[in-house]
């Protein structure tokens, strides 16, 4: 399922990069420890991981913005402690947009209730 254009995440680190945006840069995410753990999933979504100087590596649930490859935060940043439960989290999202949100609300970033779907579903 494409999303604005986009079947990979190396699509969207090009149309990023084309707009002027850095999340995807190395150095950006050699200062954060970032990782990409997943590669586009379905709705948009994606799994990354970051890792401050002195702590461990924890886990976000990212999701694609926009047709230029701005990247949003879904949930806490560095809300996950591993990439199975960020992963989790993502497929509960995507039941309760299903079966709550028929209108794709991911258009307008408005995923505030990730970790509530996460407990619900009991993941």
């Amino acid at each position: 399922m494409k999303i604005f254009n986009f079947d990979t995440l190396a699509e969207v680190e090009a149309a990023n990069k084309a707009s002027g945006n850095h999340w995807f840069d190395r150095e950006t995410k050699e200062f954060f420890g970032t990782r990409l753990e997943t590669d586009l999933l379905v709705g948009g979504f994606f799994v990354s991981s970051e890792q401050p100087p002195s702590g461990p590596r924890l886990y976000s649930v990212r999701r694609v913005k926009n047709e230029k490859g701005h990247i949003a935060t879904i949930g806490e940043f560095c809300g996950w402690k591993s990439k199975r439960e960020a992963s989790a989290a993502i497929r509960a999202m995507r039941v309760v947009e299903k079966e709550e949100c028929p209108d794709c609300p991911w258009k307008n970033n408005d995923c505030t209730g990730l970790k509530d779907a996460y407990e619900k579903a009991n993941l």
